[in-house]
């Protein structure tokens, strides 16, 4: 029997690894965004969240002051995960670069106000807080708050 060249020699492990990166690297994450509007000039706000390249306008809106909405898939990679708030022209725009993972289950918390709603958070990855625009007429005290966290389903953190 002839041994195999090395051309085939390499081919095999070469072939196990193309197809193991095709059953991995194309599932998608989810992202489940809430905005946290709790006084009322607030809630006047038009808020639009943005997910990569994907804008979401449609929240449920049953619990007052709190906009919900997902999950969305998303691709996995880079991505830009933030909020827009507007209102007579003015706006502001907070947002976090991400690494996005497949398979994994994030929430993107969008929050006007004074307090940043990162503290106390455990699980959160990251955080952007932006100065409103005076003429969106809130207080100057408020910002936009941007704050996301995530982890992979099936191996959860318990804290």
């Amino acid at each position: 029997m002839s041994p195999i060249p090395l051309a085939g020699r390499c081919a095999l492990p070469l072939l196990l690894a193309l197809a193991g990166c095709s059953l991995v690297g194309g599932e998608p994450a989810e992202v489940d965004v809430t905005v946290y509007l709790r006084s009322e000039a607030a809630q006047a706000l038009d808020v639009t969240a943005v997910l990569g390249g994907r804008q979401v306008r449609d929240f449920d809106t049953s619990i007052e002051g709190d906009l919900v909405a997902g999950p969305f898939e998303t691709d996995s990679g880079a991505s830009t995960l933030g909020g827009r708030v507007a209102a007579s022209g003015a706006s502001t725009a907070a947002a976090v670069d991400v690494d996005v993972q497949p398979g994994w289950r994030y929430a993107l918390t969008c929050a006007v106000g004074a307090q940043n709603p990162a503290f106390g958070c455990f699980g959160c990855s990251d955080v952007a807080a932006v100065v409103l625009d005076p003429a969106l007429g809130l207080p100057p005290t408020d910002s936009l708050f941007v704050v996301l966290s995530g982890g992979d389903p099936d191996n959860p953190v318990l804290y």
